[in-house]
């Protein structure tokens, strides 16, 4: 049994910035800058290649992160997965299994979760955008039937307001709680100036480092210019 499954490419494509995150970084700031450009983002990612070639990961395995088979069938300890994977694992172990945060990193630490959801959105240039924010309002902010129903009766989610998620039965006892508990203290999302540019080249950066043991620095410096540059970019069409 190994000690953990981050994915079978070692934690790049699951982790993204939730390494940044725990160490007291982010991906773009408050005020729309770069917010991994210093020191300390390298030596974070660099600790994720000694955790790769320490034989720490399990690697290889038959599905990848999003599947929780990997720790239900015993081959690793602990496994990164996401909420939707817990009854399948409930079902494996009942209640003999616990969550966790991504653990903080140094003295400007902090538990990371990292937080992804379903959207809508309204074109600012549409021809009928009062008719659409009142759609999204109806469906997002009035009808909170339908959002418990989409999140909790085709998978296992939690709602997007926070008051659903407090009083959603399936999420108010064991590591469900739990899970919810650590969102409302420790989560974060993508920002919304983060884009897909960004992304590719950061990712493949991290799958450098991670992998190939590339050095952190450099492979961050490439990564910073292309976000400052389409934080320009996007920042000029706002």
């Amino acid at each position: 049994m190994k000690g953990l499954f981050l994915g079978n490419d070692g934690g790049a494509s699951a982790l993204a910035g939730t390494p940044l995150h725990a160490a007291g970084l982010s991906l773009v700031t408050p005020d729309g800058r770069v917010g991994f450009d210093e020191p300390t983002a390298a030596r974070t990612l660099g600790k994720l290649h000694r955790l790769f070639t320490d034989r720490s990961l399990l690697l290889g395995a038959p599905t990848d992160w999003a599947n929780p088979a990997a720790f239900t069938q015993g081959l690793t300890a602990m496994q990164w997965c996401g909420l939707w994977a817990m009854p399948e694992i409930k079902k494996a172990f009942g209640d003999d299994f616990g969550v966790l945060p991504f653990p903080p990193d140094g003295p400007a630490g902090r538990p990371a979760v990292p937080v992804g959801a379903w959207t809508a959105a309204v074109s600012a240039r549409s021809e009928h955008r009062d008719a659409a924010k009142a759609f999204v309002k109806w469906l997002w902010i009035e009808r909170t039937d339908f959002q418990r129903d989409f999140a909790l009766s085709y998978g296992f989610h939690i709602p997007a307001r926070t008051s659903l998620a407090a009083t959603a039965d399936k999420l108010k006892q064991g590591p469900a709680a739990d899970v919810v508990r650590f969102t409302r203290e420790h989560g974060f999302a993508q920002p919304l100036l983060w884009t897909t540019a960004s992304q590719t080249t950061y990712l493949d950066a991290l799958n450098r480092i991670i992998r190939e043991g590339a050095g952190p620095a450099a492979q961050l410096r490439t990564a910073v210019r292309k976000a400052e540059s389409e934080l320009r970019r996007v920042g000029k069409g706002a």
